[in-house]
């Protein structure tokens, strides 16, 4: 079963809300899903925690010494499961990453964004020379605007390119609705469309996503 594993230690870097999307999505479908929250913050336990009728399994485990025995636990029992990651120098980012097949790096093409990006591919290479193993992992562009790209944000956008970082083609783009489901602990099609605006355009956003992750497990590259 896909271990996915989103990391990034940036205020901000949109890391709880790609988990909650592409989790949601692939409940959304019905896919059995697990989150396993390894982050003191407790975004991803407060948000499903606020919502009962959520099919997504929820385990919180901060004790690196457990989390091999966690994830397995979860991989038996789920067909995507989903790591929230706390930091660049929690103890648990190795084990986590030993268990991963992609990690998912989300980033806002900003000068700061991209520096912690960085910083989160070297302790990625890092692992995998730790580890003897290499660690699959991609950008993922976040809170981006559709067709409204900035200059900074092309240039920041165009220098990744240039250094053949692997990126995913489809965005996590900047929706009323990704904020929603954590101020309302619902999950998208939970929302109100006459209360959210541009919801479908959320879900459509949230299930290319989901495909594309999908299309690169499933092809294994």
């Amino acid at each position: 079963m896909p271990i996915i594993t989103v990391f990034n230690s940036k205020g901000g870097s949109a890391k709880s809300t790609t988990i909650a999307v592409l989790a949601d999505a692939f409940a959304r479908q019905g896919a059995s899903v697990s989150v396993i929250d390894t982050d003191r913050q407790r975004s991803i336990a407060n948000w499903l925690a606020d919502n009962p009728a959520s099919s997504i399994r929820l385990v919180e485990e901060v004790a690196s010494t457990r989390i091999h025995q966690v994830i397995r636990n979860e991989a038996a029992k789920s067909a995507w499961v989903f790591i929230d990651t706390a930091g660049f120098s929690t103890d648990m980012r190795t084990p986590v990453m030993s268990r991963a097949d992609l990690v998912i790096v989300p980033m806002q093409a900003s000068p700061e964004d991209a520096r912690m990006a960085s910083e989160a591919f070297a302790l990625i290479r890092s692992d995998e020379e730790t580890l003897n193993k290499p660690i699959p992992a991609r950008i993922l562009w976040a809170r981006t605007v559709p067709n409204f790209p900035t200059r900074v944000e092309k240039q920041i956008q165009e220098q990744i390119a240039e250094g053949a970082v692997p990126t995913f083609s489809t965005h996590l783009h900047e929706r009323s609705a990704f904020k929603a489901i954590f101020l309302e602990g619902q999950g998208l099609a939970q929302l109100d469309a006459d209360r959210v605006t541009g919801l479908q355009k959320a879900l459509d956003n949230a299930d290319s996503l989901a495909a594309e992750l999908a299309g690169y497990i499933l092809s294994g590259a």
